[in-house]
């Protein structure tokens, strides 16, 4: 399924690349922008300390775990370098324009990857202030969360990310449309209008309208989001199944039970320097006895709830996660059962003159009491760092980062894991 997706971005790719290259001759504003990032983990090694009975711990395949006051031999692990390229245009009244994003991958092993479009590829039109529509791979971002993580492979020992509090709209091939009645009122849908291609299991499209039509259902989205005073925001939105699709025949598909998510959540700026975003997620089924109550399933979930903060006060900047999610699966006896998950981080810098020290503690805890035992696993970690800038848009950074986990399984025992390692990365924009 996923060759075919690729298979048809490319497609849209060239079409929209052509289109763009086009329409720029009439296009007066048009801009070119550069990016990239690159990280490496330095002196990157796990120290283990187990109780688990060797014989069940071989007999349940977890012998990776190792032994008793074991560790792996320290090494470095280098990321993947992205290179964004951003190519923009708009006519001389705004009412018109395109945007294409484009990504280049270098791999940890130097290896030259495929362009590929990472965000955005599409042709915009605005006739007026109050109505905007766009076609392609398009984001929307009237209702998502702001609050992130600090991106790169420093400073994210766990972090939650926008998403996590309010998901984007983001159709990969289609059509979006934003509607801006009155001041402060956003009234948003989206559907992917001529994507995915369904294939059965021999690989022949499926070309039947029921199928289209269900696809079509599954892929939109639509919500909206009133602010007050600039200061307060509520938001509602539904977001299809798209992303249960399954490849195969249309009877799989009839059977599916699940029937999207709906999302709630506010934003609240507090003062000046401060916000306080909450999200909530839930997911809608048609059939609550068969929400992922199979041995054979991946665990599915109730409900998310997820409250994010940041702010800055002179050279301190800070933004941190709360989250509870109730997962669900099934019990020893296959019947549908819940556990929670926690989750917390907690992010600072302080701009110096010559560098940003910074630094993030991160916790989660999962009490997983289905299946054949119960498990509960925390995970502490902690990491401090240094930024320099080197260039306009440009730094580079350095720290020291530290991960606990502990794992207890029910009549098996208890698994520690400490890892240690130094990041270091590069992130510039021009």
């Amino acid at each position: 399924m996923r060759e075919k997706w690729r298979f048809f971005m490319k497609k849209l790719f060239a079409f929209i690349l052509g289109g763009a290259l086009t329409a720029s001759f009439a296009f007066a504003d048009i801009s070119v922008g550069v990016s990239g990032r690159g990280a490496a983990r330095v002196f990157d090694f796990s120290g283990y300390n187990n109780d688990y009975d060797n014989a069940l711990a071989e007999a349940e395949n977890i012998d990776e775990f190792g032994k008793d006051g074991s560790h792996s031999s320290p090494a470095t692990t280098f990321g993947e370098f992205v290179h964004d390229f951003n190519f923009s245009a708009s006519t001389e009244d705004n009412k018109l324009g395109f945007n294409l994003d484009l990504e280049y991958v270098v791999d940890s092993e130097g290896g030259f990857g495929e362009i590929s479009l990472p965000d955005q590829a599409k042709v915009w039109w605005q006739p007026t202030d109050w109505f905007l529509g766009q076609i392609g791979m398009v984001e929307v971002d009237d209702l998502r969360g702001t609050i992130g993580d600090w991106g790169n492979d420093r400073r994210d020992i766990g972090s939650l990310g926008e998403d996590d509090i309010f998901d984007r709209f983001y159709p990969q091939a289609g059509i979006a449309l934003s509607f801006y009645p009155v001041e402060g009122l956003f009234i948003g849908a989206t559907f992917d209008a001529f994507g995915p291609v369904i294939y059965d299991g021999d690989d022949n499209v499926l070309d039947d309208s029921a199928v289209w039509a269900e696809n079509f259902y599954k892929s939109i989205n639509v919500g909206f989001g009133y602010t007050i005073d600039d200061k307060f925001q509520i938001k509602a939105a539904y977001f299809g199944a798209k992303d249960n699709l399954k490849p195969g025949k249309k009877d799989e598909l009839e059977d599916d039970d699940f029937n999207g998510k709906l999302e709630l959540g506010f934003n609240w700026n507090i003062n000046e320097n401060s916000l306080l975003e909450v999200g909530v997620k839930v997911p809608l089924w048609s059939d609550n006895d068969k929400r992922n109550a199979d041995e054979d399933e991946e665990n599915g979930y109730l409900f998310q709830a997820v409250a994010g903060v940041a702010g800055e006060n002179d050279n301190l900047s800070y933004k941190g996660h709360v989250a509870y999610i109730s997962m669900n699966g099934a019990d020893k006896d296959g019947d549908l059962a819940y556990f929670p998950v926690f989750g917390v981080d907690a992010g600072v810098e302080y701009a110096l003159d010559n560098f940003t020290l910074g630094g993030t503690v991160n916790y989660g805890g999962v009490f997983d009491n289905v299946g054949e035992q119960n498990e509960i696993t925390n995970t502490f970690g902690a990491e401090v760092y240094i930024k320099k800038d080197v260039a306009a848009d440009c730094f580079v950074f350095a720290g020291i980062a530290d991960t606990l986990t502990i794992k207890d399984i029910e009549d098996i025992g208890k698994h520690t894991e400490n890892r240690f390692y130094i990041p270091l990365g590069i992130e510039y924009a021009f």
